[in-house]
């Protein structure tokens, strides 16, 4: 992206947030630090034209570029940093290497322990990216995340791959079920009060959120007395955030992929507001099914996950239709068996 491009990206997200009392710029790659100038120019237009606007920067890196001037400059500015590691050694350079052929653990784990020796404070603050891939050694994984020196102070999100647009299905080994069973089956015993926190694995952790989210989904979208719906899934594409591309167009957000289908404007001519009544509609091309579905009102499928060829299809849709409501049954169950056992969901409520 060229420099008048994405200070123009600002300038829209700007005069497009009047009443939102905080933002946040991302910034998005491959990786974000090839363009540290770029980013550098970003943050100053920023500070220098909207010092009264609260401003957030984030960005996800793998840390193999990262130099001593780019880690006083994060630092000074507090820009907040996603580090991209898939796990100890032996894991991160099977599957993050060099073009040259050679693994980068040695590498990002020299890069963060500079950062961590500048600003440990500030370091504490970072999170880490996880994706378990299939038939990597998860509970090497599991124990890296969880004890490495370095890396186990900061929180971390751990993700499976992501299969949008692969040709062929993604599948797990037995390992990788098990060990996820074993540390939710953790997870509950400590949300119960039967074991301390510290004692569940961070691949479960997250899951926490998600119990908590789907009760509280259970009491926003019970069907007492529902009369109109829309199904789940979409956000409303231009409302909470936009995916500003190369050229200035405009994407709902980073997931979905870059084809001219899904764009919802650019910063010549602001939103097209047609196309996001289409995107938001896109439910209508399983009405029937939709409205004959159990799950219509919790259904997870994002536009992004219905996409083949750069086009939104009912088939793709209804292909992952039995994915969404396995997820869904297990989610309902993850809430029926912390209230069957006591869990007080009330009291979590009040003590957020």
């Amino acid at each position: 992206m060229d420099e008048q491009t994405a200070l123009r990206a600002v300038d829209f997200i700007m005069s497009h947030s009047s009443e939102v009392e905080e933002i946040t710029i991302g910034f998005y790659g491959g990786e974000p630090f090839l363009e540290f100038e770029l980013i550098k120019k970003v943050v100053q237009y920023v500070k220098e034209l909207y010092p009264e606007k609260k401003v957030r920067f984030n960005l996800t890196t793998n840390m193999t570029l990262v130099s001593d001037e780019i880690i006083e400059y994060i630092i000074k500015n507090n820009i907040e940093v996603m580090i991209s590691i898939d796990g100890p050694e032996s894991v991160q350079d099977k599957y993050r290497v060099f073009a040259g052929g050679q693994g980068s653990y040695a590498k990002v784990a020299q890069n963060v322990s500079k950062l961590c020796e500048k600003d440990a404070e500030y370091y504490r603050k970072c999170m880490t990216n996880t994706v378990l891939s299939p038939g990597c050694d998860c509970e090497a994984v599991r124990d890296f995340l969880d004890h490495d020196e370095l890396f186990s102070p900061l929180t971390s999100m751990v993700t499976q791959v992501n299969d949008v647009g692969l040709k062929e299905q993604i599948e797990y080994d037995d390992s990788y079920y098990k060990m996820m069973r074993r540390e939710k089956f953790k997870l509950f015993l400590a949300m119960l009060g039967e074991i301390e926190f510290d004692k569940v694995s961070k691949v479960a952790r997250q899951h926490m959120a998600t119990i908590l989210q789907t009760y509280q989904m259970l009491k926003t979208n019970g069907t007492d007395g529902l009369k109109i719906s829309h199904p789940g899934g979409p956000c409303v594409p231009g409302k909470k955030r936009v995916f500003v591309d190369v050229d200035g167009n405009f994407y709902p957000c980073e997931r979905i992929s870059e084809y001219e289908n899904f764009q919802i404007g650019n910063l010549d001519e602001g939103f097209d507001y047609d196309r996001i009544r289409n995107m938001l509609n896109v439910g209508k091309c399983t009405r029937k099914e939709c409205l004959d579905c159990w799950a219509f009102l919790y259904c997870g499928t994002c536009i992004a996950n219905m996409t083949e060829e750069g086009t939104a299809t009912k088939a793709m849709r209804m292909r992952r239709c039995p994915g969404e409501k396995n997820v869904l049954i297990s989610q309902l169950s993850d809430v029926e068996i912390m209230k069957h056992y006591g869990f007080d969901f009330m009291q979590m409520e009040e003590e957020k």
